[in-house]
């Protein structure tokens, strides 16, 4: 009995899992259809009231783009310095500071 009630947990386990997992998936997808539904009506709007053409709204799209990427690149590389330079540099301060006090 107890050998079927470990599959069984198995089992349901697998399937609430499985189940939680479709659900974020279909509740992604309808906040991501609205969104681009959102954002089209946005677009029309845009257009007819500034009278813009594309080449313009492409090229704030492209400066966009690259001050995100910009952003982007910063953030990795702080990430980076922090990982490898300030942590290690705190671990040896730490290191040393214990090192006086035992003496």
């Amino acid at each position: 009995m107890s050998n079927m009630r470990k599959k069984f947990r198995k089992t349901f386990g697998f399937f609430w899992f499985l189940i939680g997992n479709l659900i974020q998936i279909f509740i992604i997808l309808i906040f991501v259809d609205f969104l681009r539904r959102k954002f089209n009506e946005w677009l029309v709007d845009f257009y007819v009231l500034t009278n813009c053409n594309y080449t313009v709204f492409c090229e704030m799209f492209d400066l966009l783009g690259i001050s995100a990427a910009i952003v982007i690149g910063w953030a990795l590389i702080r990430y980076i310095w922090f990982k490898t330079r300030y942590l290690k540099r705190i671990a040896k301060q730490k290191k040393e500071k214990n090192y006086v006090t035992k003496d």
